[in-house]
């Protein structure tokens, strides 16, 4: 029971370590393993809700009619950033193993446990953080008007995943309803 807990907290951690790798992965192969691996999903933009980018820009950078010169620094900044995600997260995996480890004698020491859960935690933050610079750093490559527009897009981008969120929930509601009325005849 103790290790099903801990690799469901596991599994938690590494999906929520996944999030910005997800979200600025800009090649389909980049980390692509690594992270159906841990069970990762597409989100709609990473955690801190800056969902433009490096990644999500380059692959603008016909409509934002990006120069050579961006092009290449936003590249360097979404490497970087990639890299360095990378390193944190899986120093945070390693963290929660070492977590596991400890609920895996007869008497844990709670405390080892602790701390090796907020190590991770920490790798997780400074992940996050890593990718947020980047998301900011390449915003600054770009000139007022590309601005604008990649603020419109992340605008019509909301709105559609907001209207096929609320969608699903209506549908969702519909066949509760469906299955309440079936269930009482």
């Amino acid at each position: 029971m103790r290790t099903m807990n801990t690799m469901s907290m596991i599994a938690m951690a590494a999906t929520l370590a996944a999030t910005p790798a997800l979200a600025q992965e800009a090649k389909p192969a980049t980390n692509h393993d690594m992270m159906a691996m841990m069970g990762g999903g597409m989100m709609g933009g990473n955690m801190m809700g800056m969902d433009a980018g490096p990644a999500m820009i380059l692959k603008m950078r016909e409509s934002l009619e990006l120069t050579v010169d961006q092009v290449q620094k936003i590249t360097a900044i979404e490497k970087t950033a990639q890299s360095g995600m990378q390193q944190e997260m899986m120093k945070g995996m390693q963290a929660m193993k070492a977590a596991e480890k400890q609920l895996d004698v007869t008497s844990p020491d709670l405390k080892k446990y602790e701390a090796s859960l907020q190590d991770a935690a920490n790798h997780m933050v400074q992940a996050h953080t890593g990718m947020a610079r980047a998301d900011t750093d390449a915003w600054q490559v770009l000139t007022a008007q590309q601005r604008d527009h990649l603020t419109f897009a992340r605008k019509m981008m909301k709105e559609m995943k907001d209207g096929a969120e609320k969608e699903k929930m209506m549908m969702n509601k519909m066949k509760k309803d469906e299955s309440k009325k079936d269930s009482s005849r």
